[in-house]
């Protein structure tokens, strides 16, 4: 340390002395690049150095905002190749504590890039020292000092150093703030003259706006209105601002208005509002349409209203004027769907009536037909909410003075109260009593004649303006043509029941008693059993329809159900042969979810679904053994129970049961029920087969003959007589169903207008069965003598069951289309064996495939 130098120490007193002219001089300081010039100049006496530096880093950075290095420009690009993190300021600065070299050759904490770097540009360094520079408010940067090679910084030197820091940290400090509030001052001024030349030019725009602008206050008071508010209400700036505007609104509008624009005020949100103000040109008030906006700062909070009043009166007057014509438009559209979807004449009118008071904004609307006895017009319908009650419906008036020109001319007329003699006397009391100032007289005209006079009366002093009369005679028209409508349509009404009338006698003469639909026939056979139908259907009474298969039972229990007390509900139809044994007791009951495997869900049972109605079980013989105890205890009792519950259900029912079979024979063989038996058979009809009314085939020829033909879209004029014979001459053991699939056969193969049937399949029938009777003379002298038995009613007790028997096997080999064995043959099905089945077809002479 020899050969260090040293400056010498001066007294501390010197030293604070130095600080106060410092800090003088740096309060006048205003440029960064003076700052290390001041220090040089000021603390030369006091250190030994070479240069100052002073280094300032962005807040919360690692970036140099600005840095002063004095003379030596070099450093600059020296430093820019060392990370900021490495630097001797950055070293202070982040540690906030001196940072001091004693030998900047020496020393290893400086990167050994700094160091070749300085000494290839020729640079010597002997110490260095780096101090924070900080206020009490924000970190800065750091200050430096270097000295030349050999020279001795004392810790006295530093802590001095320390305190110079500080001064320099406030006199930056205090520049930064002097130029950034002479920026926002220059910026504020800027701002200002900008804000003031935009106010200059909006007040310029807004002059010269058609419209009539204006702005508000936040508390919506009146600040400001342009030349045209002046012009157009004649109130200056001075009358107008604060809420002085309001003498030009009219009075009706000024609380409704008033209220609303204090809402949006409230609320802050844009106003909207049609208010009339006067115009100062003539006095008149005009409908004005008033908008305002509120201009909000960055916190949202309402600075100031714009706004602007349009005059919109041109425009209210032609919505007022389309609404009148929009109206008048709906009404013609109104008569005339009171024309076209009723025809009862006062109903007509008095909706006509009402339609016009409410279109044309008058008291009182009647309208009056001709009244042929008197020679007077009779009010027919008349529309008067308000009315006292003294002009009514069925009013007699005289058609004299405005009314008797207008029915003359044929063109509308108006009369006022004010003369009396434009009316009969004693309407005209009734009028002044309901208060009717004012009357239009229009005649209801068409095809040259009026029909009637429509009268249209007003309570008030407003008159009928030109255009109302020319409407209401347009609307006129209609409403004479509804009435002519209506009157055609009472006269077609009373022809068309007269004539209905006439046509039902005339249908009761023809058909006597009896009218059922879908049965065809008048054979006497047929008249006896519909007479039966019509003698039980008014009852409640348990039917049993008996009869060969194809012989129309259901129709006959549709006709019975048709004809009694339940006709208005269902009649619902079992077939109980058709439902598989494990499921009519379901289908007939109902039954639970869960009452059975496959029972998913619960099933409302046939029982259930007739209550109130009527039950009809067809092939009732084929009912289960099994099941007819808990059928018998449903249709005795009324009651049964799902499956699967025990919940007893009551139901109200009618039944009509029907078969084929010989539920007799049945019994006897304990295939049937006795008990149940008689509850069936409680008011029995037999339906004759149709080889007992062959009178009614050729009826059935025509009516199935029409009817497949329109199916088929075929025309079909003529039945030969040949066929006609033959069919009537046919047996047709499957009866009415065999007739009816033989006649669409029949017609799929006719190509002309006459029928073309396949007769030679009833022929092969023929020829057949005179070749069996001659192979078997037996055969043919019990069928002679049967015949001749028949004739002379002498059939015994044995004939009779064998004929009943001969009935069986051919009703039987019907259903099974001919077929004698298996599981579903006639054998089967009549429970007998198939041998002794063939021994009974051959001695009856019976072949099988007659029926295949």
């Amino acid at each position: 340390m020899g050969t260090d130098v040293l400056k010498p120490a001066l007294g501390n007193g010197l030293r604070y002395e130095a600080v106060l002219r410092l800090s003088e001089a740096l309060s006048a300081c205003r440029e960064p690049e003076e700052l290390t010039k001041i220090l040089s100049e000021q603390l030369g006496e006091f250190l030994d150095f070479l240069q100052f530096y002073i280094v300032v880093y962005k807040e919360n950075s690692t970036e140099v905002e600005w840095a002063v290095l004095g003379p030596e420009k070099s450093l600059v690009s020296v430093y820019s190749d060392v990370p900021v993190e490495e630097r001797p300021s950055w070293w202070a600065y982040a540690t906030q504590e001196p940072f001091h070299i004693a030998d900047w050759n020496a020393d290893e904490r400086v990167p050994a890039r700094l160091k070749q770097s300085l000494a290839a540009k020729g640079i010597e360094i002997g110490p260095l020292v780096f101090v924070p520079l900080t206020t009490p408010h924000r970190r800065l940067g750091a200050l430096g000092m270097s000295g030349a090679p050999g020279t001795v910084y004392s810790s006295d030197d530093i802590s001095f150093l320390r305190l110079i820091g500080r001064v320099v940290a406030f006199a930056i400090d205090d520049n930064f703030n002097l130029r950034q509030a002479e920026a926002a001052q220059r910026e504020l001024q800027r701002q200002n003259d900008r804000l003031q030349r935009s106010e200059r030019e909006l007040r310029e725009v807004i002059e010269g706006i058609p419209g009539m602008a204006w702005t508000g206050a936040p508390d919506g008071s009146s600040t400001f209105v342009n030349r045209r508010w002046t012009e157009y209400t004649g109130l200056s700036l001075e009358q107008t601002i604060g809420s002085g505007w309001q003498i030009a609104v009219h009075a009706d509008d000024l609380e409704r208005h008033v209220e609303k624009w204090r809402a949006s005020v409230a609320t802050g949100e844009p106003f909207e509002d049609e208010v009339r103000f006067r115009r100062a040109a003539g006095g008149q008030y005009r409908w004005v349409l008033v908008r305002g906006v509120p201009l909000r700062d960055e916190h949202g909070d309402v600075l100031k209203w714009y706004g602007i009043a349009t005059d919109i009166e041109d425009r209210k007057r032609a919505e007022q004027a389309l609404t009148i014509q929009n109206n008048r438009l709906q009404l013609l559209l109104k008569l005339t769907n009171r024309i076209t979807s009723n025809l009862e004449l006062r109903e007509v009118l008095r909706a006509i009536s009402a339609n016009i008071r409410e279109v044309m904004d008058c008291d009182a609307v009647h309208i009056s037909l001709p009244d042929a006895a008197s020679g007077k017009f009779r009010v027919y319908a008349l529309d008067f909410p308000e009315g006292k009650g003294f002009v009514k419906e069925e009013l007699l008036i005289t058609p004299v003075g405005a009314a008797k020109r207008a029915l003359e001319k044929l063109e509308p007329a108006v009369r006022s109260t004010a003369d009396r003699d434009e009316f009969p006397p004693d309407y005209y009391k009734l009028l002044v009593a309901e208060g009717v100032k004012s009357q239009c007289v229009i005649p209801l005209v068409t095809r040259g004649r009026a029909f009637g006079v429509l009268a249209i009366a007003r309570t008030t002093d407003d008159s009928f303006l030109p255009e109302d009369v020319d409407f209401l005679s347009e609307a006129s028209g209609e409403i004479a043509i509804a009435i002519a409508n209506a009157l055609a349509y009472r006269e077609i009404s009373e022809l068309k029941e007269k004539l209905a009338q006439e046509k039902l006698y005339l249908e009761q003469e023809i058909r006597g008693d009896m009218d059922f639909e879908q049965i065809v026939g008048n054979s006497p056979a047929l008249r006896q059993v519909l007479q039966l139908v019509e003698t039980v259907a008014s009852s409640d009474s348990t039917v049993l329809l008996l009869g060969e298969t194809g012989t129309g039972k259901e129709l006959i229990a549709r006709a019975i159900h048709d004809r009694s007390r339940r006709k208005d509900r269902t009649l619902v139809k079992v077939n109980c042969a058709a439902i598989p044994t494990g499921l009519l007791e379901s289908e007939l009951f109902g039954h639970e979810k869960g009452a059975f495997t496959g029972a998913i869900t619960q099933k409302i049972g046939r029982l259930e679904l007739a209550d109130h109605g009527t039950l009809f079980l067809d092939e009732v013989g084929d009912i289960p053994i099994e099941i007819q105890p808990k059928l018998l205890r449903g249709l005795q009792e009324r009651e049964f129970e799902r499956l699967g519950s025990t919940h007893t259900r009551k139901v109200n029912l009618r039944l009509i049961a029907a078969t084929n079979r010989d539920l007799e024979k049945m019994v006897a063989g304990r295939e049937f029920r006795s008990d149940l038996y008689y509850r069936l058979n409680v008011f029995p009809i037999r339906i004759p087969p149709l080889r007992e009314r062959k009178q009614d085939i050729p009826l059935l020829v025509g009516y199935f003959v029409q009817n497949f033909a329109k199916q088929m879209q075929k025309k079909i004029d003529a039945i030969p007589a040949a066929v006609m014979k033959a069919l009537t001459a046919w047996e047709w053991p499957g009866n009415v169903r065999e007739l009816e699939n033989f006649i669409e056969r029949a017609v799929i193969l006719t190509h002309r207008r006459s029928l073309e049937a396949p007769l030679a399949e009833l022929r092969k029938v023929s020829i057949d069965e005179p070749r069996r009777a001659a192979a078997n003379d037996e055969d043919v002298a019990r069928i002679v003598k049967e015949t001749i038995n028949a004739l002379h009613g002498k059939s015994s007790l044995g004939d009779e069951r064998a004929k009943k028997q001969r009935d069986a096997i051919v009703r039987a080999l019907t259903e099974t289309k001919g077929r004698v064995g298996g599981a579903d043959g006639a054998a089967a099905r009549m429970h007998i064996n198939r041998t002794t089945l063939l021994a009974r077809m051959k001695k009856f002479g019976i072949d099988p495939k007659q029926y295949a």
